[in-house]
């Protein structure tokens, strides 16, 4: 967004326009790349929330009880 509003006062005083010319043409189109981006991201938010649900599903932890029998050797003998 910086780079824009940068971008157009650089364009606007090599052309000889006027300050207030410079400065409105800067914060139209800074205000269009903040709506741009705005939307952007939340594309890609809502993208990332739907993938980790996705693997939230395929990939449930585990509980406790599951932890404790996946750790005994069924086919170690018990020491006794």
């Amino acid at each position: 967004m910086l780079l824009c509003f940068a971008g157009t006062i650089i364009v606007g005083l090599i052309n000889g326009n006027g300050w207030k010319s410079i400065m409105l043409s800067a914060t139209i189109v800074a205000f269009v790349a903040w709506v741009i981006g705005s939307v952007i991201g939340a594309l890609a938010l809502r993208s990332v929330n739907e993938q980790i649900e996705l693997h939230r599903q395929q990939n449930p932890i585990p509980t406790e009880h599951q932890n404790a029998d996946s750790r005994i050797d069924k086919n170690r003998p018990a020491i006794g």
